[in-house]
């Protein structure tokens, strides 16, 4: 069994024991939360429940870490301008390990 689900704006693939790393939850470490934006499901009988949006089903995700991905180097540059930026950016995640779809 499978389901998509919506997280802020992107979407993943879930199933029962798969460790997701999502945007960042403001919830601390081994808390339980429910993803309730499940956009469609998919168990194994084959048989398909498509959202419009979003299906009755939730996810039950258990936090596993938070923390700061690697730092990404964003550049501007013209050429013969003297005009060069240089920034840096970490995103925050957290990993999140999925329990069941209810």
């Amino acid at each position: 069994m499978y389901a998509v689900i919506e997280h802020w704006w992107r979407q993943y693939k879930v199933a029962p024991g798969d460790i997701v790393t999502l945007d960042k939850i403001e919830k601390e470490v081994d808390e339980i939360i429910e993803i309730k934006k499940v956009l469609l499901t998919f168990d194994d009988d084959q048989n398909v429940e498509i959202g419009e949006p979003f299906v009755s089903k939730t996810v039950k995700v258990q936090i596993v870490e938070s923390g700061k991905a690697k730092k990404i180097r964003v550049i501007k540059f013209k050429a013969k301008k003297r005009y060069f930026r240089n920034k840096g950016h970490r995103q925050l995640y957290t990993k999140v390990k999925v329990l069941e779809i209810v």
